[in-house]
Parts: C-alpha cells; structure tokens; sequence
C-alpha cells in the first residue's frame, strides 16, 4: 500500500520524468517476482527427499546444493526464475 502510494506520488510529480518513473516501477515489480519465485523454486528442492536431491532443478546443477552457500543458491534460483518466467 505504502509502496503504491510512494510510486503514485512520484507519477505526479512535475519534477520526475513519468516515463523514468514507470520504467523503474516496472523494474521493482520484475524483481520482486523474480525473486518471490526464485525463493519458492529453491524452496521445491530443498523439501525434495535428502537422497534423491539429483532428482531436483538445483540438484541436477549443483551437487550437494545443501552444503552450499545459501547465496550461491539464491544466485542459481534467480538465474533459474529468470530463465522460467
């Protein structure tokens, strides 16, 4: 709500570009589902049974994704999201 207000704001301000400012809404909007579905994809593996992790999207990428940094991993599940949506 606050976000939307904020962005709202900014539309009608005379001293901001609407064009720049839609773009980088747009932008914001992107991420946020980019990463809400990175998160959920990496959420899916890493429930996935301890010994059939090979089975997973990760898991066929990166062996012994669990023992992996969990920012090598959010970096493989945006790359992954990006790549599915």
């Amino acid at each position: 709500r606050r976000v939307s207000a904020f962005f709202a704001r900014l539309e009608k301000d005379v001293r901001f570009s609407y064009f720049w400012i839609r773009c980088l809404k747009l932008l914001c909007v992107t991420l946020l589902a980019v990463h809400c579905a990175g998160c959920f994809y990496y959420l899916l593996a890493a429930r996935h049974p301890p010994g059939m992790e090979k089975d997973t999207w990760i898991g066929a990428v990166l062996p012994n994704f669990r023992e992996r940094s969990i920012w090598t991993c959010y970096v493989y599940s945006m790359y992954w999201s990006i790549t599915t949506l």
